[in-house]
């Protein structure tokens, strides 16, 4: 490590599990195990349920009970997430989180590519549902900052995305192909991993953790389901949240149409498949 951050005191290397989740205060997961060739799904999942359980035995034991814990990577985010919640009865649920903030910010970019404006000029774009799976991109809430038209305010000043993408076929169509294919495309070209936009999606999920969200704006997050929505309890889905004081609450008072659900329905039976395939007999 030689970034000379002033708030970086020691690294430490472990071999350990255990050691190394002894009084940890904060906790990243990142892509272990993965899909091998010519592997059956549900035995890579068995895979996943069998590792995390011995995670999420070490974490209740070692870690501090207000221990974060966010999950991140390309691959079973919710399914990860999921078996830690279910197997640390003494750390509340809310201190898993699986980290959708990298595609929420993917969707983002495409966005302010078509407006013409930085990134950081559009907000409110909400990912619903498996973060490395199935998701719905929602672009109703989204609201576009800075961006240059007959109508200009202050910085403050806002317009709603949909009212500045008149192209409906590009929002239902090249949009969403964009978003699903943007890592692949940018791996295949630079030929290694996204690891810069990874870190800043999980820090930007630990900023808020510990500082707030933005007043105002809509931050996407893999939470435990409570029916939220219509969502199926007792699995990890992606939805609308804020963070305040130390913690983080679903938006539930944002609108959501029948069409939308339909699609949280067919999003939600993957998830259930995943979480049954992965937990019988494990």
């Amino acid at each position: 490590m030689d970034l000379a951050s002033p708030l970086l005191r020691s690294v430490t290397v472990h071999t350990n599990q255990s050691t190394a989740f002894t009084n940890a205060d904060v906790i990243i997961m990142l892509d272990d195990i993965k899909e091998q060739e010519n592997q059956y799904r549900k035995d890579c999942f068995r895979d996943i349920a069998s590792q995390y359980k011995e995670y999420a035995y070490l974490i209740d034991h070692n870690a501090h009970r207000h221990v974060r814990v966010a999950v991140a990577g390309d691959t079973f985010v919710n399914l990860k997430t999921l078996v830690l919640i279910q197997n640390t009865p003494s750390i509340a649920q809310n201190s898993f989180v699986g980290v959708s903030t990298q595609l929420e910010g993917e969707a983002r970019s495409q966005l302010a590519q078509k407006l013409n404006v930085a990134t950081v000029g559009v907000k409110n774009v909400i990912v619903w549902g498996n973060i490395t799976g199935s998701t719905y991109v929602d672009v109703k809430f989204a609201q576009v900052y800075r961006y240059n038209s007959a109508i200009w305010g202050p910085p403050y000043f806002s317009r709603p995305v949909l009212d500045m993408v008149y192209d409906r076929q590009w929002l239902e169509k090249e949009f969403v192909t964009a978003v699903n294919s943007h890592r692949q495309t940018v791996k295949a070209k630079v030929q290694h991993p996204l690891g810069l936009s990874a870190a800043a999606a999980i820090a930007t999920v630990l900023h808020y953790w510990y500082q707030d969200s933005p007043s105002g704006e809509i931050i996407s997050l893999g939470v435990i389901s409570e029916g939220q929505f219509g969502i199926p309890e007792g699995i990890v889905f992606s939805m609308p949240v804020r963070f305040c004081r130390g913690s983080w609450e679903v938006i539930t008072e944002l609108e959501v149409g029948e069409d939308v659900k339909e699609r949280f329905k067919v999003i939600a039976t993957e998830l259930v498949q995943e979480k049954d395939a992965a937990l019988k007999d494990c």
